[in-house]
């Protein structure tokens, strides 16, 4: 996985907004974003906008809020071919 960095420069580059940059840059590690209440937000917008597709990996925490999965679900079903 990458760095924390190098995924804030890539989300900064999709015009994530400033608000989440701010608080992503407060954080240390990959794994306090995953931790952090707001990681199924971030990263449901960071599969779409910068993956452009499925993260595998982090669908777990995804699923941790209804809302937010299902966002997720309806982007990948419409990705899906």
């Amino acid at each position: 996985m990458e760095s924390l960095k190098v995924m804030i420069e890539k989300a900064k580059k999709a015009n994530a907004c400033d608000e989440a940059i701010r608080e992503l840059e407060k954080l240390n590690s990959i794994e306090e974003v995953m931790k952090h209440e707001k990681a199924p937000e971030w990263i449901s917008w960071y599969a779409e906008n910068v993956i452009k597709g499925r993260w595998n990996e982090a669908e777990d925490i995804i699923r941790t809020n209804p809302f937010y999965n299902k966002l997720y679900q309806k982007y990948i079903s419409a990705t899906v071919h």
